[in-house]
């Protein structure tokens, strides 16, 4: 968000469902009212391959945005 304030609900769950029908693997953990994302690519992993983990998070994470926003 523009403002870096926190969703009102916990948006962790929708995006790592949209990275998974994408193709990634995340999960998610919450420390209190800390909702978290956590990813742990190999140790191996290239440059285009970084890339493509975070356009794939990137656009997951817009998608779960505009269905919250609906």
């Amino acid at each position: 968000k523009q403002t870096k304030e926190r969703f009102e609900v916990k948006m962790s769950q929708r995006i790592i469902e949209e990275a998974r029908s994408r193709g990634l693997i995340l999960r998610n953990v919450v420390f209190g009212d800390m909702d978290t994302i956590v990813f742990c690519p190999p140790l191996i992993i290239n440059k285009e391959e970084i890339d493509e983990l975070l356009s794939i998070l990137r656009s997951s994470i817009l998608e779960a945005k505009r269905q919250y926003e609906k």
